[in-house]
């Protein structure tokens, strides 16, 4: 019996990988574009259910570079087991090799690199339904021959790192990383990183028991997958499904047989906007290019966000909770994965969220978010981002939400200087912190409450959202901020004394701190005279 999973695939017109425009070298990358990424070679092994849930329970993700065969055989029960754990926790399993002895690709012929990537990807789709798009090569080695090759037969996005924490290396212990990590979240919280690390190494593990995580997350820094850090998709779905042990599922012998997979059948959409149908099998050697449907007609095909259900999405798209349930059989409908590919079927009101809708603009919605808010930010009734967007939780929409902000608010954008302040003569602009409030800025340039709030008439002075760009007017003296890094056994009264300012500034300044308790190597703001 197979047991039916959702998946990651970017629907329709991204089930047929695109071409890359360059090869080799060029497009091999070692860093996000934006955000950290935390991640994990030469798995799985015996404590990788320890990295899952030391992730999970901070709501962050992480990355594991697994190995078909390097410690022991992917298809043992517990690690099929751990890695489905991770695939549902949302963290992303990406491909490492089969292993045996962790090769180098460049002394691999292309037979062997195919053994390499082609048994690992049948194990994926026998495991978890899918074939990872994502492969780092063994020590980080590539060259041009090798990398054009993974990249043209096997569609692999190849992945190093930008930081190395140096576990394989010598620099093994639980202070080594634990310090190697606190001292990253001391630096700066503002700089994209893909750091190295190896789940077969213990002191690398108990670290992140001694909170590697939390510090980072109380950094300001968010821990997310590699695929996320990239704004790409992770897998390429096959099967969809998990599936049943056989006797397929061995690690014996050294040759690669491919394995041949009934291919996930979904509705998608050609360019030309006709509907094409047929089934298609997959090999694993070589990308899917197959167009596949199921019997079910879509009017459309939505690519789910965090935070869709079938009622908010029947709501959307003007059809029941009961027909979405039936043209996707395979979802929760309580909670459907983010990127899942769904058909939306016809007979519905709107094909697409806000179609008759008109918005002044689109806004992007941050952190703990509700109707509330953004209806007083844009000087409009929550009723009216209610009805704007009639798919949100008014009282909790998620980070990274497209809002539609409709017509007849007091203000069309969040922190532009030109709309906002455009009258106004500013000294400098600073851009706001988490917790600022005019009293607090005023404090900061030496000015008072009403002055910057008649500077920026339009902020919520008790509440201004972080990244407000803040106009400062003259009058006041002007700062210059600087972060230093606390020490071990410093309170907000001793880095007063150090830096010659007061308690009350210090924490003002730095709002997340425990001023009995500050952590060591905790990176501190501080504003002074320039």
């Amino acid at each position: 019996m197979l047991a039916v999973i959702p998946f990651f695939l970017l629907a329709a017109s991204a089930v047929v990988a695109a071409p890359y425009t360059k090869r080799g070298l060029s497009q091999v990358v070692s860093n996000c574009n934006h955000d950290f990424s935390y991640s994990w070679d030469d798995g799985p092994y015996e404590w990788h259910d320890v990295i899952n849930q030391e992730f999970s329970k901070a709501n962050m993700k992480t990355t594991f570079f697994i190995n078909g065969n390097n410690w022991r055989c992917i298809y043992n029960e517990p690690y099929v087991t751990m890695l489905r754990n991770s695939y549902k926790a949302g963290h992303q399993l990406a491909s490492h090799t089969v292993g045996g002895n962790h090769k180098d690709v460049t002394s691999l012929t292309e037979s062997e690199i195919d053994t390499q990537i082609g048994r690992l990807n049948d194990a994926f789709v026998r495991i978890l339904g899918v074939k990872p798009k994502f492969f780092r090569p063994p020590y980080g080695k590539i060259d041009e021959k090798t990398a054009t090759y993974i990249q043209e037969k096997w569609g692999l996005t190849i992945l190093l790192w930008s930081d190395d924490s140096s576990d394989s290396v010598g620099k093994n212990t639980q202070k080594d990383s634990y310090d190697y990590y606190t001292g990253i979240a001391s630096k700066s919280y503002n700089v994209a990183r893909m750091t190295l690390s190896h789940e077969t190494v213990e002191g690398s593990v108990l670290a992140l028991q001694q909170g590697t995580v939390t510090n980072l997350v109380n950094a300001g820094i968010d821990l997310q997958t590699a695929a996320t850090c990239l704004d790409m998709s992770p897998y390429e779905v096959v099967t969809g499904v998990f599936g049943e042990r056989d006797d397929s599922w061995t690690c014996d012998g050294d040759e690669w047989i491919p394995a041949t997979f009934v291919t996930q059948t979904s509705t998608t959409t050609t360019a030309t906007g006709t509907s094409t149908s047929g089934t298609s099998t997959n090999t694993g050697t070589s990308i899917s290019t197959s167009t596949t449907t199921t019997a079910a007609t879509c009017a459309q095909t939505h690519t789910a966000a965090s935070g869709d259900t079938c009622v908010k999405l029947g709501g959307r798209f003007g059809v029941t909770p009961e027909a979405i349930k039936a043209a996707n059989s395979f979802i929760d409908c309580d909670n459907i994965w983010a990127w899942t590919p769904l058909c939306i079927p016809p007979g519905g009101t709107s094909s697409t969220t806000t179609a008759t809708q008109t918005c002044v603009q689109t806004y992007t919605a941050g952190d703990n978010e509700t109707c509330v808010k953004i209806a007083n930010h844009f000087g409009l009734s929550e009723a009216a981002i209610r009805d704007a967007n009639p798919y949100v939780n008014c009282n909790d929409i998620w980070r990274y939400t497209p809002v539609c902000i409709p017509p007849g608010g007091t203000s069309t954008t969040t922190s532009s200087a030109a709309t906002s302040t455009s009258s106004q003569t500013c000294a400098q602009k600073y851009t706001a912190d988490t917790g600022d409030t005019c009293a607090k800025i005023g404090n900061r340039f030496g000015l008072s409450e009403d002055a910057i709030r008649q500077a920026n008439t339009f902020v919520n002075c008790s509440d201004i959202w972080k990244y407000t760009s803040i106009c400062i007017p003259p009058g006041g003296s002007t700062q210059c901020k600087s972060t230093v890094t606390s020490q071990p056994g410093d309170n907000c009264q001793k880095l007063a004394d150090r830096y010659h300012t007061t308690e009350a500034l210090i924490k003002s300044w730095n709002s997340f701190l425990n001023c009995a308790d500050v952590w060591a190597y905790t990176p501190i703001t501080l504003y002074a005279s320039c």
